[in-house]
């Protein structure tokens, strides 16, 4: 049996995903200053704020793309992130994604 790494909470009256393993993702990665991330499946925004303080270190501070396919989700970020100019917030699906 696997664990359960759920880990859910309330966001307005809708079930939200707490990120797991966020702090890991972004010591994995290797940001540079001025980098573009994507986060494919943003949800409730977790992983986009983890990747968005890793991007912070550097003066000049890249850009965090957070992208969902659900509407409601699309809304919460927007919300969440209003005035962010460093993180732009898409309803849509990243397979959809071109080079």
């Amino acid at each position: 049996m696997l664990p359960d790494h759920s880990h859910a909470h309330t966001v307005r009256g809708t079930e939200a995903h707490t990120p797991v393993l966020a702090r890991e993702v972004v010591e994995a990665l290797t940001l540079e200053p001025r980098a573009v991330v994507v986060d494919g499946t943003a949800g409730s925004g977790g992983h986009t704020e983890a990747l968005l303080q890793g991007l912070s270190r550097h003066p000049e501070q890249g850009i965090v793309l957070a992208i969902d396919t659900d509407p409601q989700a699309a809304e919460l970020l927007s919300g969440k992130f209003r005035g962010n100019p460093s993180v732009r917030v898409r309803h849509a699906n990243y397979v959809d994604l071109r080079d």
